[in-house]
């Protein structure tokens, strides 16, 4: 993509996402434009992946939950089945 045929904009971003996109151009070793682009050009790709859950059966829905969570350093517990109250007939 060239960016010489892209009309600029100006954004105002407040401050605490300034500086999380500021320590993403450090991570990822891009420019603020760059960033700024690879990130909405990700929300959108993501979005339209995931826009007709339908295409996903239950099983694969859980493992990627699972695996998102456990990058997060979270994990799932099966719950505790109740137990029954005793009958008081």
């Amino acid at each position: 993509m060239s960016f010489r045929n892209i009309a600029p904009s100006n954004i105002r971003f407040p401050d605490e996402l300034k500086e999380q996109i500021d320590r993403s151009c450090k991570e990822n070793r891009r420019s603020m434009n760059s960033e700024v682009i690879f990130a909405v050009e990700s929300h959108y790709a993501d979005k339209e992946k995931y826009r007709s859950l339908k295409n996903f059966s239950t099983g694969d829905l859980l493992e990627e939950l699972i695996r998102r969570l456990g990058a997060e350093g979270l994990t799932i517990q099966p719950a505790k089945e109740k137990e029954e109250p005793p009958d008081s007939a």
